[in-house]
């Protein structure tokens, strides 16, 4: 859905990934933190028995380097912004 929604309406270069931007690259589990909010989740490091998907862990710095400079940011990391922008936060 949000790959069509930016194709109808972003006359702007984009790339969308299936990736959590962390402090730190790697790897993460994830499963909803809340039965009625599917756009909430919570992190965990992969282990066995650790619920959801193992999801890429990349960093803002990463990101930068691979897709090139941003010019806006907008974060919904539900208070993880500090430690996301700490990944990049000599360019920002």
């Amino acid at each position: 859905l949000l790959r069509a929604n930016l194709a109808r309406n972003l006359p702007a270069p984009y790339a969308t990934l299936n990736a959590a931007v962390l402090q730190d690259s790697g790897a993460v589990t994830g499963a909803p933190s809340a039965v009625d909010n599917r756009g909430t989740f919570t992190v965990h490091a992969p282990s066995p028995g650790a619920p959801g998907p193992v999801i890429p862990a990349r960093t803002l710095a990463e990101l930068r380097a691979e897709f090139g400079p941003y010019d806006l940011l907008k974060l919904d990391v539900e208070g993880s912004e500090r430690e996301v922008i700490r990944s990049d936060a000599e360019w920002i």
